[in-house]
């Protein structure tokens, strides 16, 4: 019997930024993406997303690096728990990207 060679995978690296708070009321965030299928996946699920629910994310793409803001739309013009679940929503998605995506 042959012996069983395990398969070498090359760990994840999802590289990650915090968000940026500007003037209370908007949430912004740069993505890194390493293929442009990943960026394109990403970017598909956030428009989808707007799509769904409204518009929540503003989108900026140059290259490689997508920018994410987000701005509260609450009477009171800070961000609340509505922004934060919108941010933790983008996160995981990218995070999804970078860990399920193949090399097309």
């Amino acid at each position: 019997m042959l012996p069983i060679k395990p398969i070498k995978q090359t760990p994840v690296v999802i590289q990650s930024t915090d968000w940026n708070c500007i003037d209370k009321k908007k949430l912004v965030k740069t993505y890194k993406f390493d293929l442009h299928n990943k960026r394109l996946a990403f970017v598909v699920q956030i428009i989808s997303s707007n799509d769904q629910h409204g518009e929540r994310f503003k989108i900026i793409v140059d290259g490689l690096t997508v920018i994410v803001g987000i701005q509260s739309n609450s009477e009171n013009e800070f961000i609340g728990d509505r922004e934060r679940k919108h941010a933790k929503y983008a996160d995981e998605i990218y995070g999804d990207i970078c860990r399920y995506a193949t090399r097309d």
